[in-house]
């Protein structure tokens, strides 16, 4: 899939006060451009029509590769710094709740990577679901 990945990232407390005088917090993403990049993967799904149906149900496994442009100043061979792995994952994870499989507590092994592109290669993910009784049970890591 074509788009550059964007981590959910943690959520920030903003202190509102309500109409009583009482003071709550509302919670907001800490990065909002990762909207874009879960519309980017719903939209793909559905323009390729490849939301199953019925959804998965049970157990699945999730195989994504996240493919990164290298900055400019970097040396180093693996993007081996923050955005961290797992909030790449939290927001895929989440995209494909409702398109895909009906929860994302239905993922049981999750095989997550990121690496560079090459000069001139395509940023985004790749993104691979599969029912766990589809993997043989020596093969879990896929």
């Amino acid at each position: 899939m074509l788009a550059n990945p964007e981590q959910k990232g943690s959520k920030k407390a903003f202190p509102m006060k309500g109409k009583d005088g009482k003071t709550r917090c509302i919670l907001a993403p800490a990065n909002p451009a990762f909207k874009v990049f879960e519309k980017a993967i719903r939209s793909i799904i559905a323009i390729m029509k490849l939301s199953p149906s019925p959804l998965f149900t049970g157990a699945v496994s999730v195989k994504l590769k996240f493919y990164l442009k290298r900055p400019k100043s970097t040396k180093r061979p693996y993007p081996s710094v923050s955005p961290d792995l797992d909030k790449y994952c939290r927001t895929v994870l989440d995209a494909l709740t409702g398109w895909i499989y009906k929860d994302d507590g239905q993922v049981v092994v999750l095989v997550a990577t990121k690496e560079y592109v090459q000069k001139n290669n395509a940023i985004g993910v790749e993104i691979e679901v599969k029912h766990i009784e589809e993997i043989e049970k020596g093969d879990l890591l896929l």
